[in-house]
């Protein structure tokens, strides 16, 4: 009923003004254009409301049918859903699909009168013909419209004369009531937007009396809710003292006291309350103005309405999620919570059981924690996770929150209900100056140690689940853990496809750069861009998403993202025959339609050309060839190495891992870690396994592998012509030039190497591994030369160095082109050595974009990702050991951007800073929990953390050069 209503006014609106052009603006000068916008804007609104509300009912549905099921071992569910439930009329998708499609039409293009004609019925002639005259951009203009341009004009020069010739021909076209009630619209709104001389002018000017009753019969507002919206104290009286229905309510069960509030005109609102308007009025969102005015931040209209209005903030919307305490710390609106705070206002939870410091903790603002860290709930584990503000603040990274929490009490020894503390959470998203700050109120309270006051409602809640009835206790039906735990070899690799991935929200490419301005991955312009008010805390259904397919015939799954992207970032991993073809293509839709609004494109020529990870920005556009938008996002490509397979034995030694999974106690409950990454990586059948990884609160699950022993810790470079070679810096020794290992060849780093003295002929092969890696990592020579004269039986660990952004400007050397030099080496030389001399390869590196291409070119060699997750560490294995400040990619930000990395693209483990790992001991059983072995790079003073227990320890230590892993016959 409301879309027809629109579509009706559209045409309305058409026959008697056309915009002056087809420009995004064009309909924001013409108020009845602009009315119709705005009720299209909150149609879709409430659309995404109504489908939201439909998708929850239906899971219940599934939900309660499923345990139902079960516990009555019948198989109803779906008989039930077909017949009861998916025929009621609230639960047609198809209808709510093609309502959405019809909005979203609409907002994109108001002037297409074609849109939404199986809603209206017949269109008449006269519609059909301003249709066409808006395509055509005819010059000729209606009365209507000469007469609005014409008033907005003699306004802005301040004619007097012309103004009231204008109102006097106003009162010619005001011969019916529809066009009495559009000249109306036009001059009230000419009032509003004149100085006080000039609006009395035109209210005086007129032959007979002002419409003062005028009610717009698109969104029914009155003279008296547009002179209140804008906060016109004036004109408020004046509708007063002619008449105006006070109390009358719009199309959305707004007063005028909602508006004033929602734009805080204190003033007015005092005014209107003076005049008996219900100050605790609920409109058709359950929003009164004190929730409006909280929102607001206007401190002067929360007062007016709290004192002259006689509202209680003791019992102000206690029954819901608006409550106005919890919005106003979530917003971070100081001296309205002190207001609410002197009139009582409670602090009370929401329906998460988060309490008004939670959401002041979660949204850093600190001197909000500091007004309510003596009110309830300043300490309380919320319902859900067990996170009390401390844990809210640390993984949010708030610095300045955290004293001030830590300084009213608050206990650094909870776990929350996956066992973990408010530290940790802060050392896995790189929020290193938050572990300081735990760290040092955790040693303080060492030595003392309090008895805890009083229990976790939720804890009790959660112990009395375990006594509910037996009907409800399903029997387990997994089978035990095998006595042999199977043995997986080797890994997933790329044989004829290449490996595409895009990333869409954090640009991984500007990562921390001072000079990128944080935006949206996604950016739209008006009209699809929104209201002019818009609040996240009201409606935080997604109004559109992007779906992104490739083509030609890609057997990946088409990727959907709902908009906007904020701070979550996706990945889209899929595989490819050739680059060489490969298009992209970004469509938008309505969030619960099927009509495309817009639609960007990447040509094969764009992805072609990509040597590493690369950003990229793309146009939206729409049917009319219009720009609506634009997308950022980054493109990665892996090629394919020839010549590799998965062979057990022969030349090639490939490593095999396996997970043990020990039998669970009663005890024991299956959580998804709260750190798992808001990514998502959809692709063939062969791409890396999904990043929800289910660990086992009580009794946690170990990675083993074949990799043992000791590896010699080798940093290898590749030349301008692809040799790789064994160099352990950005610059090379030639003090008098600026050159990499990147801008010379083979032959010219072996001459440099030569007159340095610095060539590598031979090895003491009797000599200790410290004094050997010594040696190497002094000298300047090939790879395949150097693997020639060390032992085949000494293992080695290879980390390849990738120059960052600085130094790639200047070269010319592709990702792949460089890890296809090093793999190519390996293979000779294996192939070389033949069956008696396999070697032991571990491969590292500290880049990103290396460690995905090393895993997906080859499954023989394990590669580890090493990184020192968002800091610098103190003692890093290389000098081309990469920090976030020098590759600005996010993936070297925090641990968890590390364990995404490693579980999207399979790979074995992590190689971790041991300073970070000894703070923080339950980071070692967060990383093996996601299925990753765990090495550490660091010195003695850190050697505790390999001997923590099996699970809480290390798998491998690097220290001196010498990578140690420990012997997995030793863990059996």
């Amino acid at each position: 009923m409301r879309l027809e209503t629109l579509l009706l006014k559209r045409r309305a609106a058409a026959t008697r003004v056309l915009p002056d052009s087809l420009d995004d603006y064009a309909t924001k000068d013409h108020v009845e254009w602009n009315a119709v916008e705005e009720g299209f804007h909150l149609l879709e609104r409430d659309l995404g409301k109504l489908q939201q509300f439909v998708e929850i009912n239906a899971t219940g549905f599934r939900k309660i049918l499923k345990k139902w099921d079960k516990r009555s071992k019948s198989t109803t569910k779906e008989l039930y859903l077909s017949r009861q439930v998916d025929v009621q009329p609230v639960f047609n998708r198809q209808l709510i699909s093609e309502l959405s499609d019809t909005v979203a039409a609409c907002l994109l293009d108001l002037t297409d009168l074609t849109v939404g004609m199986k809603y209206e019925g017949t269109i008449p002639e006269d519609a059909i013909l301003s249709h066409q005259l808006s395509i055509y951009g005819s010059p000729q203009m209606g009365p209507f419209q000469d007469l609005e341009s014409n008033v907005r004009k003699a306004v802005a020069e301040a004619d007097r004369s012309a103004l009231q010739d204008l109102v006097r021909y106003s009162d010619s076209l005001s011969q019916s009531p529809d066009a009495r009630m559009h000249v109306t619209r036009i001059l009230w709104k000419a009032v509003i937007d004149a100085p006080p001389h000039l609006a009395d002018l035109i209210l005086a000017s007129s032959s007979g009396p002002f419409n003062y009753l005028f009610v717009d019969d698109i969104n029914g507002r009155t003279c008296l809710h547009e002179a209140a919206r804008v906060g016109a104290f004036r004109l408020v009286n004046v509708c007063l003292e002619n008449g105006v229905q006070r109390d009358k309510v719009d199309v959305y069960g707004r007063s005028a006291l909602h508006y004033a509030a929602m734009n805080g005109h204190a003033s007015v609102c005092r005014r209107l309350i003076e005049v008996s308007l219900p100050a605790d009025a609920l409109d058709l969102d359950n929003c009164t103005p004190l929730v409006y005015a909280t929102l607001r931040g206007s401190v002067d209209c929360v007062r007016v309405i709290l004192e002259d209005g006689r509202v209680s903030a003791r019992t102000a919307m206690l029954d819901s999620d608006l409550m106005p305490l919890s919005l106003a710390a979530r917003s971070g609106h100081y001296d309205v919570i002190v207001l609410l705070l002197q009139h009582g206002a409670p602090s009370l939870p929401n329906t998460n059981g988060e309490y008004p410091i939670h959401l002041a903790a979660q949204a850093g603002h600190s001197e909000v924690c500091r007004l309510l860290v003596d009110r309830d709930g300043w300490d309380t584990p919320d319902k859900y996770n067990e996170w009390t503000p401390l844990f809210h603040a640390a993984r949010y990274g708030h610095e300045r929150c955290l004293p001030v929490l830590l300084e009213a009490g608050s206990r650094t020894d909870r776990k929350d209900e996956v066992g973990n503390s408010a530290v940790h959470f802060a050392a896995w998203y790189g929020h290193h100056t938050c572990v300081a700050l735990l760290m040092e109120a955790i040693l303080k309270n060492a030595a003392v140690r309090t008895p805890l006051s009083h229990a976790s409602p939720l804890t009790l809640t959660q112990r009395s689940v375990g006594s509910e009835s037996d009907i409800d206790a399903i029997p387990s039906l997994s089978l035990p853990p095998p006595m042999m735990p199977y043995r997986v070899y080797g890994h997933n690799y790329l044989d004829k496809n290449s490996l595409v991935q895009i990333s869409i929200g954090h640009q991984m490419t500007r990562f921390g750069e001072p000079t990128a301005t944080p935006s949206s991955a996604v950016q739209l312009r008006p009209p699809l861009s929104g209201l002019e008010y818009t609040d996240r805390y009201l409606h935080a259904s997604p109004r559109l998403k992007l779906v992104i397919t490739a083509s030609p015939a890609v057997t990946a799954v088409p990727c959907s993202i709902p908009l906007p992207v904020t701070d979550e970032r996706v990945v889209f991993t899929f595989q490819v025959p050739s680059v060489q073809s490969l298009s992209l293509e970004f469509s938008m839709y309505p969030n619960f339609g099927t009509k495309i609004i817009g639609r960007a494109i990447t040509l094969p020529i764009m992805l072609a050309s990509i040597q590493s990870t690369q950003a990229l920005t793309l146009p939206i556009l729409d049917h009319r060839l219009n720009v609506i938008g634009e997308v950022s996002f980054d493109v990665s490509i892996v090629t394919p190495f020839s010549g590799v397979t998965l062979g057990i034995g022969g030349a090639v030694e490939t490593y095999w891992k396996s997970i043990a999974s020990p039998a669970t106690t009663p005890a024991a409950r299956m959580v998804i870690p709260r750190f798992i990454p808001p990514a998502r990586s959809v692709g063939s059948a062969q791409t890396s396994p999904s990043t929800h990884f289910m660990a086992t609160v009580g009794s946690h699950s170990l990675t083993h592998s074949s990799i043992s022993g000791n590896y010699i810790y080798i940093t290898v470079q590749v030349t301008r012509d692809l040799h790789t070679v064994v160099y352990s810096d950005w610059r090379l020794p030639e003090e008098a030039y600026d050159l990499g290992v990147s801008d010379v060849t083979r032959a010219q780093f072996q001459a440099l190497a030569g007159r340095l003295g610095r060539s590598l002929v031979s090895v003491n092969t009797s000599a200790s591994l410290s004094e050997l890696h010594r040696t190497i990592a002094h000298s300047m020579a090939p790879l395949s030369d150097l693997l020639k004269i060390i032992p085949a039986t000494l293992g080695i660990c290879l980390e390849i160095a990738y120059p960052p952004s600085t130094v790639k400007e200047r070269m010319s050397l592709g990702l792949n082109d460089v890890v296809d030099s090093v793999l190519r080496t390996i293979y000779d030389a294996t192939t070389a050595e033949g069956h008696m001399g396999r070697r032991n390869v571990v491969f590292t590196s500290f880049s990103p974009d290396v460690c995905l291409a090393l895993n997906w070119k080859q499954p023989n060699y394990p590669v580890f990702f090493a990184s020192q997750c968002g800091r610098r560490s103190p003692r890093p294995p290389s000098h081309t050991a990469l920090s976030v400040n020098d590759a600005h990619d996010y993936r070297l930000a925090s641990l968890s951007s590390a364990v995404e990395l490693c579980k999207m693209n399979n790979l074995l483990g992590l190689l971790l800073d041991a300073e970070l790992l000894h703070q923080v001991p339950s980071l070692i059983q967060g990383v093996k929990d996601f299925g990753l072995l765990l090495g550490a790079f660091g010195g003695a003073e850190h050697m505790s953390i390999r001997s923590l227990g099996d699970s809480n320890s290390v798998d491998a230590f690097l220290q001196d050069g010498i990578l140690t892993y420990s012997d997995y016959s030793r863990r059996i």
